[in-house]
C-alpha cells in the first residue's frame, strides 16, 4: 500500500534536507544566536521577543558584538557550504531547488521571531503608515503631526521633524513613493494600529519580496 500522505510528506522533506549534509542546521545555529542576542531599539518599549537563559540581549558589549559577528560567520560558512553540496549533488535539479528553499524556510524563522536587525528605519515606516491612515501626508507633512503615540514615540527623533534633519530637509523629508507608502499603510491596518504587530508585518512584507 502507498504510504499516508502526510507521512511521505516527512519522508520526503527529510530526504531533501540529507542533500544539504549540516549545513541547515549550522545556519540554524547561526540564525539562533543572532535573533535573540541581537539587543532591541532602545525606544521599542513594548516588542516581544525570543531569548535563550544565560545569553545577553540587552546589547551589552564586547559579548554582544562578539556572539553577533562569530554568528554571521557561521551562517555564511552554512550558506557556502550548502551551496557548494547541493551544486554537487546528483539529485534533479526540481530537488536541488527545493533543498534551498526549504534550508532557507528554516533559517527565516529565527529571524522573523528577533528584532529588526541593525536598523530602527522600521519604526519610522511603521509612523508614516499611520499618518497615512490619519488622512496625513508623509511626503508634505512633518511626522510631527501625529503629535502623541507609540508610532512617533519609537520612531527616531533624527527622523521626526525636518529641524532635526536640517534646513535642506523636504518638509515631510520622506523620500518614498506611493507604492511604499501604501504597503506601510496596509501593515498598520492589518496590524490593528499595533507598532510592535507593525514591525513583525514589515517583515513579513520583506519575506515575501524576497
Amino acid at each position: 500500500a502507498p504510504p499516508e500522505p502526510s507521512r511521505a510528506r516527512r519522508v520526503g522533506t527529510r530526504a531533501t534536507l540529507a542533500i544539504a549534509g549540516p549545513f541547515p542546521w549550522i545556519g540554524l545555529v547561526g540564525e539562533v544566536l543572532i535573533a535573540t542576542t541581537t539587543p532591541a531599539w532602545r525606544l521599542d518599549l513594548r516588542s516581544w521577543r525570543v531569548t535563550l537563559p544565560g545569553l545577553p540581549h540587552d546589547g551589552r558589549r564586547p559579548i554582544t558584538a562578539i556572539l553577533f559577528v562569530g554568528s554571521v560567520v557561521l551562517l555564511a560558512v552554512a550558506w557556502i557550504g550548502l551551496v557548494s553540496r547541493v551544486e554537487r549533488s546528483t539529485a534533479s535539479e526540481r530537488t536541488r531547488t527545493r533543498t534551498v528553499v526549504l534550508v532557507c524556510a528554516l533559517w527565516f524563522i529565527p529571524i522573523l521571531l528577533g528584532p529588526p536587525l541593525l536598523s530602527s528605519d522600521v519604526y519610522s515606516y511603521g509612523a508614516q503608515g499611520e499618518m497615512i491612515t490619519k488622512g496625513l501626508d508623509p511626503t508634505v507633512d512633518s511626522m510631527t503631526k501625529l503629535t502623541y503615540g507609540d508610532y512617533i514615540a519609537m520612531t527616531d527623533p533624527i527622523w521626526r521633524s525636518p529641524q532635526s534633519r536640517g534646513a535642506s530637509a523636504k518638509a515631510g523629508g520622506n523620500p518614498y513613493g506611493p507604492v511604499q507608502m501604501g504597503l506601510a499603510a496596509a501593515v498598520v491596518t492589518a496590524s490593528g494600529h499595533n507598532p510592535a504587530l507593525t514591525a513583525f508585518g514589515f517583515k513579513l512584507l520583506a519575506l515575501a519580496f524576497v
